[in-house]
């Protein structure tokens, strides 16, 4: 997992600052050096989940096939925009939850995501046989796997 381009207790501040009327998103992203963006999703994040919304916890989190589909399918029917949804959803980032719409609207299956340190280890792959890969290719375009 990668470091955090900017501290908790910076998205805290910047937040709150927002929250409090202290200027809109485009003069608080000069006034500390963002983008725009990150002060609106950080207001949206705070203003549904509190400091406890810039929390970051250990390793990855797990998102279910349904709870994706839940959160796709919001932000498509309009309830939600991408902000609003990464807010109430608690979702670790808004491209995360589009990469999830590009999966969906491509008619792709969302699957499960349950993080296992050992299963995602480059010494937990194996080499694969010429033969192996040909029989993979073939079961990926009889099953409409491109």
């Amino acid at each position: 997992m990668a470091k955090p381009k900017y501290s908790s207790e910076l998205k805290i501040e910047v937040a709150k600052a927002y929250l409090n009327g202290e200027g809109s998103y485009d003069s608080l992203a000069e006034k500390y050096g963002i983008g725009h963006k990150s002060v609106e999703t950080w207001a949206a994040i705070f203003r549904s989940q509190g400091e406890k919304g810039f929390i970051r916890e250990i390793g990855n989190k797990r998102y279910t096939s349904v709870f994706k589909r839940q959160c796709v399918e919001a932000v498509l029917s309009g309830a939600y925009s991408i902000d609003e949804a990464v807010a109430k959803y608690e979702i670790s980032s808004r491209s995360l939850l589009r990469g999830w719409i590009k999966i969906y609207n491509a008619n792709r299956e969302l699957k499960d995501y349950d993080p296992k340190r050992e299963v995602y280890m480059a010494e937990a792959r194996r080499k694969t046989t010429i033969d192996e890969r040909k029989e993979i290719v073939k079961y990926c375009i009889e099953h409409g796997r491109d």
